[in-house]
């Protein structure tokens, strides 16, 4: 492509987001203390930060006196590189644990890490766990590189593309567009996926024009199930892996030949 370029060399992935929510009260204010000091005790060997995330807590008492009590409500662990950028965010907080990739390259390796930091963070909750939701979630983001015409979108887009009303083509300033839809998945976790896709054309603080895609694939379940080393390993294995490859189809039926080509995903392409 000569008019607009993804964020990375061989992909234009900026973040992806492997998310799973709890079952309620599954993590207390205990949890994440253990977790703290096996931190601090050098359990958690891939990070080199930890950030704490503090909630306030009001009660009215029978007086109707207010007491206010600052608690941790959640933890990051963060792996960042020597000038302080993230390269991998573990949160863990009462309602979902997120591990979340600053540093895309491929499906295979960033996936099998994710696991490997899931089942870590399972071995250091040391009690049982049961998650009711997963999510994957990526952000793609082009640079346009000459915006002074219409002829971007048709280097970067299908121009006949389901994803995108008619009317974009024809914008010149910045524009939005997000909808969302359900599918039926073929993985036991996956009957019932709502996609979300959010398409913006923005203009940052740089003056730089950016085309940033974020997509999102959230797995209803039905029923709740145990979040351990054995599910990652086969249940939630395979939903997340299903999300992938619908994330994959959905891009194909967005962009142009070219597009992806230059992330790596064109005809010439698994």
């Amino acid at each position: 492509m000569t008019l607009v370029q993804p964020v990375n060399e061989d992909n234009a992935i900026k973040i992806a987001a492997f998310a799973f929510e709890l079952h309620p009260e599954s993590i207390n204010q205990d949890i994440l203390e253990r977790i703290q000091e096996k931190y601090h005790n050098g359990f958690f060997s891939s990070y080199n930060n930890i950030v704490p995330h503090t909630e306030m807590v009001v009660k009215i008492t029978e007086l109707e006196k207010q007491i206010t009590n600052n608690t941790l409500g959640g933890l990051s662990l963060l792996q960042t590189d020597a000038m302080g950028n993230k390269i991998w965010e573990l949160e863990i907080n009462k309602n979902a644990i997120i591990v979340t990739c600053h540093k895309y390259t491929r499906w295979d390796p960033v996936f099998e890490q994710t696991k490997i930091y899931l089942r870590e963070i399972i071995d250091g909750i040391e009690q049982d766990i049961s998650i009711r939701g997963l999510t994957l979630e990526y952000i793609d983001e082009f640079t346009v590189l000459d915006n002074s015409n219409n002829s971007w979108k048709e280097e970067l887009f299908l121009i006949d593309t389901k994803y995108l009303p008619r009317h974009i083509f024809e914008l010149t300033d910045p524009w939005h567009s997000h909808h969302g839809f359900f599918l039926s998945g073929k993985k036991a976790l996956n009957n019932r996926i709502l996609i979300n896709l959010n398409i913006e054309y923005v203009v940052s603080n740089e003056e730089i024009y950016r085309l940033i895609i974020r997509s999102q694939h959230r797995s209803l379940m039905e029923n709740i199930i145990p979040f351990n080393s054995e599910n990652v390993d086969s249940l939630i294995d395979e939903a997340m892996v299903e999300n992938h490859k619908i994330n994959k189809e959905l891009l194909r039926n967005l962009l142009s030949e070219s597009a992806l080509q230059s992330i790596n995903m064109g005809s010439n392409y698994a």
